[in-house]
């Protein structure tokens, strides 16, 4: 990773980096710090109203629902702490559109909205990201394996319970088995220039390129239409088909 990622992005803010393991992270949760101001949250509950309507005449489907968002994570000795609590899904997704809004009122406005991003690897060394189908609500063509964190779908207690979570979307998006996962390793965690959380992770595959795409097209969750494969050969013509943010995320891995 290189050293200056912090001034070529200075929009992100990096809370930690390494390779870290589940034995070696520590969860602890508490209610949020979260504050409102009364305008702006009058505004994101109008335009959750109007998504909800754009979902609905689409017939694709979207949910609100509690997710995990990040107090605060401090390294001590060879762990990491999370203090975790919750905001709503909602909230995280429309408050994207008040970015200069939130930075004025400050750091702990921010939604802080925690969402895992997975780097998966196949044995013969590509990388595999995802195109979207139509069956979720959203714009977005092209993807990182990955999702938010939400409470719903599991208590994310310890450190093992945050690598579930991961390890889940990679099992629901590529429709392999959880035994088909192999060495998962937590690499960054940082703040994004819409003010959520990501937490980034490496997720290798006993698998080729071949095999994964014959396993994906015979039971996947839907969510994925196809797979796309990056790798030094076909690097530069990926990465004019992802937005700024994903762009970002492979800059804070080393990869770009």
């Amino acid at each position: 990773m290189p050293d200056d990622i912090q001034t070529k992005h200075p929009e992100i803010k990096i809370f930690f980096r390494g390779s870290w393991s589940e034995k070696e992270i520590i969860i602890k949760e508490v209610p949020t710090t979260r504050k409102t101001d009364a305008k702006l949250e009058e505004k994101i509950a109008t335009d959750w109203q109007d998504i909800l309507e754009q979902a609905a005449k689409t017939k694709r489907e979207i949910w609100d629902s509690a997710l995990y968002r990040l107090e605060k994570v401090t390294a001590v000795d060879n762990s990491l702490h999370f203090v975790l609590s919750t905001v709503l899904f909602s909230t995280r997704l429309t408050m994207k559109k008040y970015t200069a809004e939130i930075k004025q009122l400050g750091f702990e406005y921010n939604p802080r909205g925690m969402f895992a991003s997975c780097l998966v690897e196949t044995s013969d060394g590509y990388f595999v990201f995802i195109k979207k189908s139509q069956k979720y609500f959203g714009a977005k063509q092209y993807a990182w394996v990955g999702g938010v964190l939400s409470k719903d779908e599991g208590e994310i207690k310890s450190g093992r319970d945050l690598f579930l979570a991961a390890r889940r979307e990679v099992v629901e998006e590529l429709g392999v088995s959880s035994l088909q996962i192999g060495e998962t390793v937590l690499k960054v965690g940082y703040l994004t220039e819409n003010w959520n959380v990501c937490l980034l992770f490496l997720v290798k595959l006993p698998l080729s390129r071949t095999e994964l795409l014959e396993i994906f097209r015979s039971n996947n969750d839907g969510e994925a239409a196809d797979l796309v494969f990056l790798n030094v050969d076909n690097k530069s013509d990926w990465l004019a088909k992802f937005e700024a943010q994903d762009r970002t995320r492979l800059a804070v891995l080393g990869i770009i």
